[in-house]
C-alpha cells in the first residue's frame, strides 16, 4: 500500500501547480493534471501514533490494508494516528477537499469516534480541542450519527452536518473548503449519491478561522477511566481511501492602466551666449529638478502634456551691475528636424539673482514633431490571498493582430504606445511559485 503526495493546479487561466496528497487504497481526488512529489509504504512511515491511550485503539491494519479504530466509553483520552501535512492550511489559503471511505462495524454507545479529521496539531484533545474539523460517530438515544464537528481558533463547537448513519454500510466523507466564500463543507455519499451534506461560513461566531497541520483518524470515550460502571461496548469501524487535494490560492494580478496624456522624447539645447552674466538653467517637472544646464549642454527627457514644467535660470550677476539681456533656450524633438527657441529677456538685481518661467507652450508645439499616448501601468494592487509576497510583475503589449511589440518589467511602468489604435496589455505576476495573468484592453486616441 502506498501514500503519494501529489501536485495538482487548476486555474481559470493558466495550468500551474497544485499541491495533493492522497492516503491508502485507491486515489479518489480528481485531478486533471497530477505529478508524483513521493510516495512511501503507509505500513511503516505514513501514519504515526500521535496520542496513545489506555483502552482505545487506532492502528494501521496491514492485513486489510485499512485504518482500525476501537473507541470505548470508559476511556477519555485520545487514540490518534495522524499524518503531519507538508504545510499549514488556514482559512486564508486556497481551496482544499479530504475525503475518505469509512464504515462503523459495532456502533458503540455514547462514545465518539473520528473517522476522519483534519486539525491543529497541537491539541491534546480531539472532543475538546480548537481548530479542527471532524467526522464524528457518536451513537445515543436518538440512533447512530454522523456528525461533522468544527472548531475554530476560540474552540466554539459547530456542528453543521448531522445524519442518521447505518453500521456496516461504506459511506465516502468529504471535507473541504472554499476559500473564494471561505466556506466549510461536509457531505456524505453512499455509492454515488448523496446522502447528507451542511456547510458552515467562516465569521458566524467570534474566534472563527483555523490552522490545519494534520490529517488523522482518532478514538475517544466520554467519561473517565471507570470500566466496571460503564461496560458498554465500544465503537469498531474503519477507514480507507483517505485522500486529500489542495490548490493553493494563486496571486491574484490586479492592473490599473493609466492614460497619462500625450508625450514625447524632447532634446534641450542651451544657449546662454547672449547673456552677460554666468546662466545655470534647471528644468523642474510639477516642481522637481529633472536636469540642469549649463551653456552650450544638450540633454534630453520625457515630456507630458499632464505636468507642468518651468525653466529655473539663476545668474551670477558680477560686480559691475550690468543686467543680463536675452537668454535663449532651444527645445528640440528628438529624431525630428522642428526646433522651438524659448527667448525671454531677464533683470538680474542685487535683490532678484534668479527667475523662472512655465515653459509648457513651447513644450506642446514640439507634441507633432514626436508624440505618442504615455500610459502607466500599476501593478501595485496585485496580491495573494495565502500571504504570500508578489515578487515579479511582467507586462506584455499586444498590438490589434496579436504581436507581442512591448515588454517591461516591474511593479509600476510607464509605456508610450507608438500610434492610436487597439492594444492589450498582460500582466503576469508570481509569488516566486504560481502565478496568474489578466490582460487588460486599451484603447490609444
Amino acid at each position: 500500500m502506498k501514500l503519494k503526495i501529489l501536485s495538482t493546479l487548476v486555474c481559470a487561466l493558466m495550468i500551474a501547480t497544485v499541491f495533493a496528497m492522497v492516503l491508502p487504497m485507491s486515489m479518489n481526488a480528481q485531478a486533471a493534471v497530477a505529478d508524483e512529489i513521493y510516495t512511501f509504504d503507509l505500513s511503516d512511515e505514513g501514519f504515526v501514533k500521535e496520542a496513545d491511550s489506555a483502552r482505545g485503539d487506532v492502528h494501521w491494519d496491514s492485513n486489510n490494508k485499512n485504518v482500525y479504530f476501537n473507541s470505548q466509553r470508559y476511556e477519555s483520552t485520545d487514540e490518534r494516528l495522524v499524518k503531519e501535512l507538508p504545510q499549514t492550511f488556514t482559512d486564508t489559503s486556497g481551496d482544499w477537499e479530504l475525503s475518505a471511505d469509512i464504515k462503523v462495524t459495532q456502533p458503540g454507545w455514547w462514545t465518539h469516534a473520528y473517522p476522519i479529521f483534519i486539525g491543529d496539531g497541537d491539541n491534546d484533545c480531539m472532543r475538546w480541542g480548537k481548530s479542527q474539523l471532524n467526522i464524528v460517530w457518536e451513537r445515543s438515544n436518538t440512533g447512530n450519527h454522523l456528525l461533522a464537528w468544527y472548531r475554530g481558533t476560540g474552540g466554539q463547537l459547530t456542528v453543521f452536518m448531522d445524519y442518521v448513519a447505518n453500521t456496516y454500510t461504506t459511506y465516502n466523507a468529504k471535507l473541504s473548503y472554499e476559500l473564494a466564500t471561505q466556506t466549510l463543507k461536509s457531505e456524505l455519499f453512499v455509492g454515488s449519491t448523496l446522502v447528507a451534506s451542511g456547510t458552515y461560513a467562516i465569521g458566524t461566531n467570534p474566534d472563527d478561522g483555523f490552522a490545519f497541520d494534520e490529517i488523522g483518524v482518532a478514538a475517544n470515550g466520554l467519561i473517565g477511566d471507570v470500566p466496571w460502571i460503564f461496560p458498554e461496548p465500544p465503537v469498531v469501524g474503519t477507514t480507507d481511501n483517505i485522500a486529500l487535494v489542495y490548490t493553493p490560492s494563486l496571486p491574484v494580478p490586479v492592473a490599473s492602466i493609466i492614460d497619462a496624456g500625450s508625450a514625447g522624447v524632447k532634446e534641450v539645447e542651451a544657449d546662454f551666449s547672449v547673456s552677460k552674466h554666468s546662466v545655470t538653467c534647471t528644468i523642474l517637472e510639477d516642481g522637481v529638478e529633472i536636469l540642469t544646464l549649463n551653456d552650450g549642454d544638450k540633454a534630453s527627457f520625457t515630456y507630458f502634456d499632464s505636468k507642468t514644467y518651468e525653466a529655473f535660470y539663476v545668474f551670477d550677476k558680477t560686480s559691475s551691475g550690468k543686467s543680463p539681456s536675452v537668454t535663449t533656450l532651444k527645445f528640440r524633438a528628438v529624431g525630428g528636424s522642428s526646433q522651438v527657441n524659448h527667448m525671454e529677456k531677464f533683470t538680474a538685481t542685487p535683490e532678484h539673482q534668479e527667475t523662472s518661467v512655465e515653459i509648457n507652450d513651447y513644450l506642446d508645439q514640439l507634441l507633432f514633431a514626436q508624440n505618442g499616448r504615455l500610459f502607466i501601468f500599476d501593478g501595485s494592487a496585485s496580491y495573494d490571498s495565502d500571504g504570500d509576497a508578489i515578487t515579479s510583475w511582467e507586462w506584455l503589449v499586444y498590438d490589434s493582430e496579436g504581436i507581442l511589440i512591448g515588454t517591461l518589467n516591474g511593479e509600476v511602468v510607464s509605456y508610450l504606445f507608438p500610434a492610436s489604435g487597439d492594444y492589450t496589455v498582460r500582466l503576469t505576476v508570481s509569488d516566486g511559485n504560481l502565478q496568474d495573468f489578466v490582460d487588460t484592453p486599451v484603447a490609444v486616441l
